[in-house]
């Protein structure tokens, strides 16, 4: 049902909405706080960048010798063909890099049907 008299307390709490609050600057401290978070993760960002650039020209030579033999390694066909064009031919199935990943991909397929 509809009433046609209107509630005098109601009337006051919309009356108070339509008010202008003041202004303490609370909006703009809290855009200030954002703003200097925002400066401080991106220095932190450039920081952590820096460090790691650094770390990776001084360990270049290292990590290159460490991918050459782990190219090595992981590249040794498994089975000795005796004829160079089936050897050629099979290379991406022979070698010890497959099984590597079929044993990564094994353990994913069982990790979503243990936990998926």
């Amino acid at each position: 049902m509809m009433h046609d008299e209107k509630n005098p307390n109601l009337m006051g709490l919309f009356s108070e909405a339509e008010e202008d609050l003041e202004d303490n600057g609370f909006v703009a401290h809290v855009t200030d706080g954002v703003n200097r978070d925002k400066r401080f993760l991106r220095l932190i960002y450039v920081g952590i960048s820096g460090v790691t650039f650094v770390c990776l020209i001084l360990l270049a030579p290292s990590l290159q010798e460490f991918i050459n033999s782990l190219n090595q390694i992981l590249f040794q066909p498994l089975l000795e063909l005796r004829s160079p064009l089936l050897s050629q031919i099979l290379y991406p199935l022979n070698n010890v890099i497959v099984l590597v990943l079929l044993g990564l991909i094994t353990l994913r397929l069982a990790h979503r049907k243990l936990f998926g």
